[in-house]
């Protein structure tokens, strides 16, 4: 089974009221649906927000219903409890705001099998939620895998509850890639012992150079494996993700670029490197059951070309020890155990390890790397306890404190003290902390030349 959800083209099509939707039903309520009930329910129960088909199934939080033919009482039942996981885990457990109605109703769930997707959440809208209300439909022809079937009903509904936070038409064409990374990514949360979704990963491995708004080759979805780094990568720590989205609804009219380095307090660059060194070597969560990207060994005197978009990454692997020289005229950073740098120079990558370069302007980067044998010199290289040696390559800029960053943490000035909000370590930083102010620190003293990149 292959994740093809089509809320995207929901938000383009609710958000463009002149853009000819693909299935009525991405923007049109079928009959009804979004109707108040004529007479109350029970107290301290939600009943239907109108009238279900011939086939439903009622739980405490969601109402499924399916016309004759179009489902079975064990398909939804199955659904139906996965939802009510989902629910716990997100709502309760978690803290994330339900999805609008579903305080006074049940959210409408329909399981249709007749749309050319796996499933979709969109929003209608009614005198009594005039800014929406979010409705999810499940294609029982999927339904045969039981991994697949409960994960996508997990990934629908933190649609829903992303419908309740964000505005669809807030980032223009590249908002929806954020929106199926996170619900992606929920989906593990629900049920993180779950190897169905490993797959997804390749979405990102195959095309990890595309800039990290792309949804080519769904390569968003593909994304989750970035959002899984941030809850789980030793950084930030539980619940990151869902800081980035309360502060995506707070600022509705931002990139989720800059969203993402106002919620974590760290500028996209460290964000983006620290993630790609992590997924290269295989340093958190499950990240050694997903997919690989391709790695071009770096062979003493072999020279490689590469390049990437807007924080896309290239990795590559050293069977020994090496010295790698970058040259390029773009903006990139270098990333790896223990290191992460921003510009040319030479840095030494241990026996066995992955280095990964990212390209942080926004037009991305283009380079040459080239290896050699590993000299011994300590120019530029980083000592094995994962702390950055103060030799004069960590800071050829003239940039201090006053770049913008609070040099030795690659924290943003204005980001939170102590810890507050970033998941940040209030306390003496071991371990993953520990590492972070190392990987950190000379993309903190390079500030300036970042600013000079990002035109």
């Amino acid at each position: 089974m292959l994740l093809n959800c089509l809320t995207p083209l929901a938000l383009l099509s609710l958000g463009s009221p002149t853009f000819p939707p693909a299935d009525p039903r991405l923007v049109e309520a079928p009959a009804g649906i979004g109707v108040r009930p004529a007479v109350p329910g029970p107290p301290d129960t939600k009943g239907w927000y109108g009238t279900p088909y011939a086939n439903s199934l009622t739980t405490t939080n969601f109402g499924l219903s399916w016309q004759d033919g179009d489902a079975t009482e064990e398909q939804a039942a199955r659904a139906a409890a996965a939802l009510e996981a989902a629910w716990t885990e997100l709502v309760e457990r978690e803290g994330w705001a339900p999805p609008v109605s579903s305080d006074t109703y049940l959210l409408w769930i329909l399981l249709v099998d007749d749309i050319s997707a796996t499933g979709y959440t969109t929003e209608y809208t009614t005198d009594e939620y005039p800014d929406g209300y979010p409705v999810i439909y499940l294609n029982t022809t999927m339904a045969g895998d039981e991994g697949f079937w409960t994960t996508l009903a997990s990934h629908e509904f933190h649609h829903a509850i992303q419908y309740a936070m964000r505005d669809y038409g807030s980032g223009g064409a590249e908002e929806s890639w954020y929106w199926e990374a996170s619900a992606t990514w929920a989906a593990n949360l629900v049920e993180p012992d779950t190897a169905s979704l490993d797959y997804i990963s390749a979405w990102y491995a195959t095309e990890s150079t595309d800039p990290y708004t792309s949804t080519e080759g769904s390569h968003q979805y593909g994304m989750f494996v970035f959002n899984a780094w941030l809850d789980t990568g030793g950084m930030l720590g539980e619940g990151t993700m869902q800081r980035v989205w309360e502060a995506g609804a707070a600022a509705p009219e931002s990139s989720w670029r800059t969203v993402l380095e106002e919620s974590t307090g760290l500028w996209a660059d460290a964000l983006w490197s620290t993630f790609a060194a992590a997924y290269g070597n295989d340093t958190y969560w499950r990240s050694d059951t997903w997919f690989d990207p391709d790695k071009p060994r770096l062979i003493p005197g072999r020279t490689l070309e590469g390049e990437t978009g807007e924080l896309g990454s290239a990795y590559y692997f050293a069977p020994d020890t090496v010295d790698v020289d970058v040259v390029s005229a773009d903006g990139f950073s270098v990333s790896g155990p223990g290191i992460t740098a921003l510009g040319d120079s030479r840095w030494t990558v241990p026996a066995g390890t992955t280095l990964a370069l990212t390209g942080i302007a926004t037009h991305g980067a283009a380079w040459s790397i080239t290896a050699t044998a590993h000299t011994g010199s300590d120019t530029g290289d980083v000592e094995d306890t994962g702390d950055v040696e103060d030799t004069g390559a960590t800071d050829d800029t003239g940039a201090t404190d006053e770049t913008g960053k609070d040099p030795g943490s690659g924290r943003r000035q204005d980001a939170p003290e102590d810890g507050a909000g970033c998941g940040c370590a209030t306390t003496g930083p071991t371990g993953p902390t520990l590492a972070l102010g190392a990987t950190l620190l000379v993309i903190a003293r390079r500030r300036r030349r970042i600013v000079d990149l990002r035109a």
